[in-house]
């Protein structure tokens, strides 16, 4: 069946700040409300299925309220980069940006979401959520209109979460506004 939204999501997903690093929900079995046992996903997968339930409902009072909350949302972590992020690495960098994904995604929820990210330790080259973190780094390449971007993702694939996060970091770093402040 035809996705209609998949490419409009798949925008979003790259525009946004936030990588898809791996988290573990649980599998709740049908109509009985009982976790009967968890999965890895990614940040973005939780984040696609949210914005179809959103278009789905189409309720604009919500997405209002939601879009209000994912702007603060944002506000905060561009503060907080500018203030601590950019002088993290390795693990306290993986931290940073669980920390701040974890409340863009909350902004779909009227209680925070029973989700849990990964250790760092995690994700290795080549798995399914580096192979992810490698198409989100390819895709904001294009979108920051980076020279050689359609090239990337090969190179991409040889770096670990550690560089591929640092290159998040580094390009969320100059693409911010400097303030006259």
């Amino acid at each position: 069946m035809a996705d209609p939204l998949r490419e409009t999501r798949t925008m979003v997903l790259c525009a946004l700040p936030y990588p898809p690093l791996p988290v573990k929900v649980g599998k709740l079995q049908a109509d009985a409300m009982i976790i009967e046992r968890e999965e890895v996903t990614t940040l973005h997968s939780l984040l696609a299925v949210c914005m179809n339930d959103s278009v789905n409902k189409n309720n604009k009072e919500a997405n209002d309220i939601r879009r209000d909350k994912q702007i603060q949302v944002l506000k905060e972590f561009l503060h907080d980069l500018a203030t601590e992020g950019m002088e993290l690495s390795g693990e306290k960098l993986y931290n940073f940006y669980c920390k701040h994904s974890y409340k863009h995604l909350s902004t779909y929820f009227d209680s925070p979401p029973a989700i849990m990210f990964e250790p760092y330790s995690y994700m290795t080259i080549g798995d399914k959520s580096h192979n992810k973190l490698v198409e989100y780094c390819a895709a904001q390449g294009v979108l920051y209109e980076e020279p050689g971007a359609e090239s990337q993702a090969e190179r991409f694939k040889k770096l670990s979460q550690a560089q591929l996060l640092l290159l998040c970091r580094l390009r969320m770093g100059q693409s911010m506004p400097i303030s006259a402040e």
